[in-house]
């Protein structure tokens, strides 16, 4: 509609980082301001493409006064860009595109002079965490230097600029930051009186730590190896010595009886085969026997009895005994 309006007071914002911004739209229906009739967006333009930006909350109350303000807290870096500021009243409607950038300057600078172990150069640095991405440079050095950068978590650029020298000593060196998008310069002096000693850095502590606990570790495990080994090889030693002491043992043993067991063998042999071969007279006494002596025929018959039960011991019930 010809009677409907858009504009904007102010096309560019430039805010700092975790700052607050209020962009402002300003519309002009050609009277009294029906609510009812009004919507007022803020959409983000990003590829060519719109969203309905979610950080970004309309004040109402100001809208009676032809008003449309988006305050956007706590400025991100995800929050610069390109906007629409879209307004439709009844059947008209009418847009403007704002711009919002954000910077976070690299005002604190963090400076180091350190000795480099086993040389005779000194390590001189500079860093700084800023937005958007800045150059450094080291007024009055012709020597090259090592300056590379990383994203933090929040988007915004650590940079690390790094000069190796030998020490001049009574002199002080200068690097300087320049975020070109912002026109924006820092700097910082580094003075070569206060050199510091290579420090360990926490991950290197970590990793000496880690490594240790394993060099440890695998000692434990050898130390529990050995010992269960040497005493296995203990006990089977034993073992084998308990064994080899009974076997000589038994050895002796039998060297010791074999000659005796002999011996006595051989005796009785040799008193058994003089018994057979010269028997012992001797007589007997017969339990049965009439008391009158014997006459010539029955001292001829027990002549012959002694004889016969010669061998007779003291298993023949009883009947004969030796005297």
């Amino acid at each position: 509609s010809a009677l409907f309006t858009v504009t904007v007071p102010k096309e560019m914002y430039t805010v700092d980082y975790g700052g607050n911004v209020t962009l402002e739209c300003d519309f002009d229906t050609g009277g009294h301001v029906e609510l009812g009739d009004l919507k007022a967006s803020l959409q983000k333009v990003e590829n060519d493409t719109t969203l309905l930006s979610e950080r970004a909350i309309l004040l109402e109350e100001q809208l009676p006064l032809g008003k449309a303000l988006f305050h956007i807290p706590q400025v991100q870096v995800r929050d610069a860009g390109q906007y629409r500021c879209l307004i439709i009243y009844g059947i008209a409607w009418d847009y403007k595109y704002l711009t919002l950038k954000v910077k976070a300057s690299y005002k604190k600078i963090n400076t180091r002079n350190l000795k480099v172990p086993g040389t005779d150069e000194v390590e001189l640095t500079c860093q700084a965490v800023g937005y958007p991405l800045a150059e450094v440079s080291w007024p009055n050095i012709s020597v090259p230097t090592n300056t590379s950068h990383t994203k933090t978590s929040e988007g915004l650029y650590q940079v690390t600029s790094v000069l190796r020298l030998k020490p001049h000593p009574g002199r002080n060196f200068s690097c300087v930051f320049w975020n070109a998008n912002m026109k924006e310069l820092t700097s910082a002096i580094i003075d070569q009186g206060d050199l510091e000693s290579p420090e360990i850095r926490p991950s290197s502590l970590l990793h000496i730590f880690i490594l240790s606990f394993i060099i440890a570790l695998m000692f434990i495990a050898t130390m529990i190896v050995l010992r269960k080994r040497l005493c296995q090889k203990f006990y089977s030693g034993k073992g084998t010595t308990k064994r080899y002491v009974t076997t000589v043992r038994r050895e002796v043993d039998r060297a010791v009886r074999f000659p005796l067991e002999k011996k006595n063998q051989e005796s009785h042999r040799q008193r058994v085969e003089q018994r057979t071969e010269t028997p012992e007279p001797s007589s007997f006494n017969c339990s049965y026997c009439p008391d009158e002596p014997p006459g010539a025929g029955e001292e001829e018959d027990l002549a012959q009895g002694r004889v016969a039960f010669r061998g007779l011991g003291k298993g023949s019930l009883g009947i004969f005994q030796e005297i």
